[in-house]
């Protein structure tokens, strides 16, 4: 319990008043305490004590979160609920060990992109084929356990080919102003490769020449699970290789890999690692703060509303930049949704884990967006994206989702 024990402090300033319960996403939608901060809290301090341990219950109650930091930011202590969340995690998966899934996915899949581009191209065939249409429309993917039927409706459209084999290792910029690494993820890798394009167009666009180093999994799905070790693995490699690439900056277009590897200096726990974090910009801070971003004169009369991912605004603080991007388009307006920083339900992989409730949560996001009468939806999170995809989807809806950056490139054509 040494992690615990360590944060003892973060419980002991919890005073029980209940701001958590009024915010918590999962509260809301179940009315059950253990999954609010306070409950949680509660069971924890039980568990360092000795009058709890660790069971199948206890491991449920931990999974139930997502980390969204909703009540951290209306707790009046300043609880670092997430902290404990996470140092709860290690613990379990220290006590109790992690799946068989997830053991091959942090250790072997997440590891090389020689496998995750291998997984890319057989979602792509299983799309392609026409089998994922049958499957669908028969009704097998209901008959199968853990509700996998379910999982398999959030698979995100890999493309044909990853991203990275698609652009050559550095792309130069005419009249070069600065030079870049850019850290794009799983995500944009293997399902949304068009942000990847559009990341290149705008930094051409703005004089950034972009260096595209090796890279992995930035590690956050291990770190949310419990797996420090493989985090710690995953971001040493990255680090290494962005270092020799020479870049003064490592720009990211997803906000929960950026939160990550802003976090590499403390979860790494070295001056070399440190110094990684201190050049991690999302697209958006590099954009609105390190360059003098010149938008394109195309007009394109459209109407967008925003969805603020949580690893953004709560993580990294970020909420003006990527409004202040699009503001900048001609003929683009910007309509707000009630409640913009809302939680998707998302939350890494906690959708897969708990499908049904994370469509839940996300569906108060569904109306937002619906209610507003944008044309498109921008964020800057694939995963965020993929979870609005799905939830406009099931509400019978066309909106289409999209990354900021892909508006912004749109400028220029």
């Amino acid at each position: 319990m040494r992690k615990l024990t360590e944060l003892r402090s973060q419980m002991d300033r919890c005073s029980k008043c209940g701001n958590c319960q009024a915010v918590c996403p999962l509260y809301l939608e179940t009315n059950r305490e253990p999954l609010v901060a306070r409950g949680k809290i509660y069971l924890l301090d039980a568990l360092t004590e000795g009058r709890l341990d660790w069971s199948r219950r206890m491991e449920e109650v931990i999974s139930l979160c997502l980390l969204c930091r909703t009540c951290e930011v209306n707790c009046p202590n300043g609880v670092q609920v997430a902290r404990l969340v996470l140092a709860a995690r290690e613990e379990l998966a220290r006590a109790r060990g992690l799946s068989i899934w997830k053991k091959t996915a942090f250790h072997y899949l997440l590891t090389s992109s020689g496998n995750l581009n291998l997984l890319g191209r057989l979602l792509y065939l299983y799309h392609r084929s026409g089998l994922q249409a049958v499957a669908r429309k028969s009704g097998l993917l209901n008959t199968l356990p853990w509700g996998l039927g379910d999982k398999e409706r959030l698979l995100p459209r890999a493309g044909r080919r990853a991203f990275a084999k698609t652009v050559p290792p550095v792309m130069e910029a005419a009249g070069e102003k600065r030079r870049i690494g850019y850290f794009y993820g799983c995500m944009t890798n293997h399902a949304y490769p068009g942000t990847g394009q559009a990341f290149l167009t705008v930094m051409r666009a703005n004089g950034v020449s972009v260096v595209l180093p090796p890279q992995v999994c930035c590690g956050l799905p291990a770190l949310a699970s419990g797996d420090r070790e493989a985090a710690v693995k995953l971001a040493r490699r990255n680090i290494r290789w962005f270092n020799e690439a020479g870049v003064d900056r490592v720009v990211v277009d997803c906000a929960s890999c950026g939160s990550m590897l802003k976090e590499y200096g403390e979860i790494a726990g070295t001056p070399e690692a440190a110094e990684f974090s201190r050049k991690v910009r999302d697209v958006a801070e590099f954009l609105t703060e390190d360059v003098d971003f010149r938008p394109g004169a195309n007009p394109m009369e459209i109407t967008v509303t925003y969805h603020d991912p949580c690893h953004a605004k709560r993580y990294q603080g970020i909420h003006r930049a990527p409004r202040q991007l699009l503001q900048a388009l001609p003929g683009v307006t910007v309509k707000e949704m009630e409640g913009a920083d809302r939680c998707c339900g998302s939350a890494g992989s906690f959708n897969l884990t708990h499908c049904r409730l994370s469509m839940r949560v996300g569906s108060h996001k569904t109306r937002s967006i619906l209610a507003t009468g944008a044309e498109a939806v921008a964020t800057g999170c694939p995963a965020c994206r993929l979870q609005l995809e799905k939830g406009l989807e099931q509400a019978g809806s066309a909106v289409p989702v999209t990354h900021t950056l892909e508006i912004l490139s749109r400028s220029y054509h």
